[in-house]
């Protein structure tokens, strides 16, 4: 993220006032540096696939989280994409699910409004 790649996905994204969405598959590892990054700035937001023990993490955070996948065109296994995250979004409370699957990303995209 310090190349000047994405330096200019910044500076554009600041000048027009969009959002960017830096996405990494969450794993274990992740889930330190993730709770360290949201703690220490409050504006940014995460996404990521679907982590079998990431329940607290989400609810936690769960104004900042945006659940999505990276299936684009392949219609025949979308549905089994989709239906990945069922089990995740079961051990969330209601709230929480409908945050991360659909109130969070309308806010993000509001906000140039």
């Amino acid at each position: 993220m310090n190349s000047p790649a994405f330096k200019a996905v910044f500076d554009l994204a600041a000048e027009e006032k969009l959002p960017v969405l830096v996405h990494h598959n969450i794993t274990a590892s992740w889930l330190v540096y993730d709770y360290y990054f949201l703690d220490r700035f409050p504006d940014n937001y995460i996404d990521g696939d679907s982590p079998d023990d990431w329940t607290a993490f989400i609810e936690k955070y769960q104004d900042r989280v945006l659940l999505g996948t990276d299936k684009v065109g392949h219609r025949a296994t979308y549905p089994a994409e989709v239906i990945k995250y069922y089990a995740l979004l079961g051990r969330l409370t209601p709230e929480a699910a409908r945050k991360i699957c659909r109130d969070n990303v309308l806010k993000l995209t509001r906000q140039r409004h």
